[in-house]
């Protein structure tokens, strides 16, 4: 277990463990795959009252599971590639919605959010913004259902066929 603190004296303890497998596949590709959890405590996160002011919430625990696949192409003139896919963003909005957790399902659909516009996943990008509003708002009612859109749409994004 390792503790971290900030200027302020805010204080959150975490224990991590991780597996990583990297391999070279000739001269310009390499592939990697992770399994990995990570358990917080004492985590604080910002919310938004109902003026629309910030406050700051302590959230009992934080924990992030799941695995990760990446394959990685460079070439010598700095052309270069990346494909990955983790699974554990989806597993933790799946936990959010179960246990009607507002503030988790915000933060974790807007780290979504901002990873499929970075690779142009305009669906997937698209539900986790409405998930975040969600949580915004604190009305979980319709979250599974658009939680089951965001696998199909990213289902789509590997495999274009569907």
């Amino acid at each position: 277990m390792k503790r971290f603190s900030t200027r302020d004296r805010t204080s959150f303890a975490t224990s991590a463990g991780d597996w990583i497998w990297e391999q070279g596949l000739g001269r310009h590709w390499r592939t990697s795959a992770s399994v990995f959890l990570y358990d917080m405590t004492d985590f604080i996160t910002p919310l938004r009252d109902a003026e629309g002011n910030y406050t700051f919430a302590n959230l009992d625990a934080v924990r992030s599971r799941g695995a990760e696949f990446e394959v990685e192409g460079r070439w010598a003139h700095g052309l270069s590639t990346r494909l990955s896919y983790t699974n554990a963003d989806v597993q933790e909005l799946e936990t959010a919605i179960r246990e009607q957790d507002a503030a988790r399902l915000r933060l974790v659909a807007h780290r979504v959010k901002g990873s499929a516009a970075n690779v142009s996943a305009e669906g997937v990008r698209e539900c986790a913004s409405r998930l975040e509003v969600l949580g915004r708002e604190e009305n979980l009612v319709p979250a599974s259902d658009l939680l089951a859109q965001l696998r199909a749409r990213m289902e789509a994004v590997k495999d274009p066929t569907l």
